[in-house]
């Protein structure tokens, strides 16, 4: 692990890893009560991920809801709170980072066996 305000500590990684740790923690000791929703999931089929993330909380994706997500997947507004980013934003994330960066993460996330989390 690199020191305390490092690359890896702007990204959040650390944050992310040990709330990783924490909710597989809470998800084996609570069964049924937790569900994971992958982003790349969520950006590659938004209905149907809402669909599914709705029904574990025995709720129903209503019309309205569905329209919304198709709304906000229509049109792209750069600010940077804008529900509206387009389909063309969905995995520039992925571009953002440096090889050694990507690397790194991959290795601490297999590590701390959190692999079902990657890519």
């Amino acid at each position: 692990m690199q020191e305390e305000g490092g690359v890896r500590g702007l990204l959040g990684f650390d944050d992310w890893l040990s709330l990783g740790l924490e909710y597989r923690a809470e998800a084996v000791a609570n069964p049924g009560r937790y569900t994971v929703v992958r982003y790349e999931d969520l950006v590659r089929d938004p209905i149907d991920t809402a669909r599914k993330t709705f029904a574990f909380c025995n709720l129903a994706l209503s019309v309205e809801t569905e329209a919304f997500i198709r709304t906000s997947q229509s049109k792209f507004d750069p600010r940077p709170y804008s529900i509206f980013k387009g389909e063309q934003l969905r995995f520039d994330w992925q571009n953002d980072f440096p090889a050694d960066v990507l690397r790194t993460i991959e290795a601490e996330t297999l590590a701390a066996g959190l692999g079902e989390y990657l890519i």
